[in-house]
């Protein structure tokens, strides 16, 4: 069954976190839509897809409903649809960017911080059933992403263990995820390597 796409007042849109802010809006692309949406319109092959039961707010769509608010559209093609809570909704939204292109390594880590976040990477007393629960997630979210699971475990590294100035580098695409996990490790076998030369009194 196709989902039912109706028209919508731009004005009654809600747009609020995770989804507004998991994958900043390109003003490059922002620009293309724009163009395009001049000359031939909304799109109704890709309506916004919005959480119906959830302040109407937006889950997928964010860069078309900032070209429609840009050329003055007051109504635009939505899709509603039902999530059963909001880490469902975010798993929409990833899967739904993720078929359209790959994900840069920027957005991994934003992806994968916010699915941790509500997802427990183990959290057991047990050393290895932590382990072993970590690994799952780790798997889990690897298909979710289309990545590999030693990238998920290099990023987790990485948003758990990296400095500040290491994870911006990452966000703002200066740096990869494989330079940043290498500099993250080293700064910890640095760490750790001074401890144990720490004098025991």
């Amino acid at each position: 069954m196709e989902d039912k796409i109706s028209l919508m007042p731009i004005q009654a849109l809600h747009t609020a976190a995770p989804f507004k802010t998991l994958f900043p809006i390109k003003e490059s692309v922002l620009n293309e839509i724009v163009e395009d949406m001049k000359q031939n319109g909304f799109d109704y092959a890709h309506p916004i897809i919005i959480w119906g039961g959830h302040k109407v707010t937006v889950v997928d769509g964010h860069t078309r409903l900032a070209a429609a608010q840009q050329i003055h559209l007051n109504k635009v093609p939505i899709t509603l649809k039902e999530f059963v809570d909001e880490d469902e909704a975010l798993q929409y939204a990833i899967r739904a960017q993720r078929n359209r292109r790959n994900l840069s390594d920027a957005e991994l880590l934003t992806c994968i911080n916010e699915l941790d976040k509500r997802n427990s990477k183990g959290g057991c007393e047990n050393a290895k059933a932590s382990h072993e629960a970590s690994g799952k997630t780790a798997q889990k979210t690897a298909e979710l992403l289309g990545v590999s699971r030693a990238k998920v475990e290099r990023i987790r590294t990485v948003n758990d263990h990296a400095p500040e100035k290491i994870k911006s580098a990452v966000s703002s695409g200066k740096i990869s995820i494989n330079k940043a996990y290498n500099e993250t490790m080293k700064r910890r076998r640095k760490e750790e390597g001074k401890t144990m030369e720490a004098p025991t009194g």
